[in-house]
C-alpha cells in the first residue's frame, strides 16, 4: 500500500500548467464557499465556557487545599543518648512525612 507522500509524488503534475477552465472552476467554488459561509458565531458561549472552567479550577484548588493540610500527628522525643528528633506529619490522603532533626547537622554530613 502506498503512503500519501508516494501518491502525491506519483500524481504530481510537474511543470505542466493547469488548464484555464479547471482553475476558473476551482476559483469559483472557493469564492462561492467564502460568500455562503455562515456569519461569525457569537463569542459568548466560548466566554461562558472559559469562565465556568476557571470557576471549576478555582473551587477544586480551594477544596484540595483544605483537604491536604497536614497536621503534626506525633512528635517523638529523642531517645536516651540520641540528639535526633523526628517530626511526623500525616495527611488525610494517607501520605506520611517524617523529618529527622539533628542539632549538630553540617552541610557535608549524611545520615546513616
Amino acid at each position: 500500500m502506498k503512503t500519501w507522500q508516494q501518491l502525491l509524488r506519483d500524481n504530481e503534475p510537474g511543470d505542466v500548467p493547469m488548464a484555464a477552465e479547471i482553475a476558473t472552476r476551482m476559483r469559483e467554488v472557493v469564492v462561492r464557499t467564502g460568500r455562503t459561509t455562515a456569519a461569525a458565531t457569537s463569542v459568548w458561549p466560548m466566554r461562558f465556557a472559559l469562565a465556568a472552567f476557571a470557576c471549576l479550577v478555582l473551587m477544586m484548588s480551594i477544596l484540595g487545599t483544605e483537604r491536604s493540610i497536614a497536621t503534626p500527628s506525633e512528635v517523638v522525643a529523642p531517645m536516651a543518648g540520641s540528639e535526633r528528633r523526628q517530626i511526623q506529619f500525616a495527611t488525610p490522603g494517607g501520605t506520611r512525612i517524617i523529618w529527622e532533626i539533628n542539632p549538630h547537622f553540617t552541610l557535608g554530613e549524611t545520615l546513616p
